[in-house]
């Protein structure tokens, strides 16, 4: 019965959509609003971010073994099917290099210092779908209050 309800209530919304999706093409580039589109679905599908820092808020990524590995931790995602790890460089914007681990939640990078690189973990959904990167990044600080008298 759920099933069936969920049909109709899919089918209603894909009905009523037709309107709106024909405004919207008239007012902005066809494949620009496709990209927007599916791109908007592909996160719909995607599992959550995992989280990369433990209940006290600190980063779970360590040096261990040796001392120069990046040991990464993070709490498993429901609806993941494996994890996907990124690093770059500290001093650049973009991933450079990734690697997908399997249904794990702790993995290690043997020989890279994590004063030198970012590191950052994403979901993988069983049809594919990549959840956004959740990076191991410290939070801002936050300065204290000063009051003067």
């Amino acid at each position: 019965m759920r099933a069936l309800l969920a049909l109709i209530a899919v089918t209603a919304v894909w009905g009523l959509t037709f309107v709106q999706v024909k405004d919207a093409v008239a007012l902005y580039p066809l494949f620009a609003f496709l990209a927007v589109r599916f791109a908007i679905a592909s996160l719909a599908l995607a599992p959550p971010t995992p989280v990369v820092t433990n209940p006290r808020g600190q980063m779970m990524i360590g040096r261990q073994p040796s001392g120069y590995d990046a040991n990464l931790r993070w709490n498993a995602s429901p609806g993941a099917a494996a994890y996907r790890v990124y690093w770059r460089e500290a001093w650049t914007t973009d991933w450079q290099h990734s690697q997908a681990v399997g249904e794990v939640t702790e993995f290690m990078l043997p020989k890279l210092s994590i004063d030198n690189y970012v590191f950052g973990v994403a979901a993988l959904g069983p049809g594919g779908h990549e959840s956004l990167v959740s990076a191991y990044v410290p939070p801002p600080r936050r300065d204290p209050v000063v009051k003067l008298r």
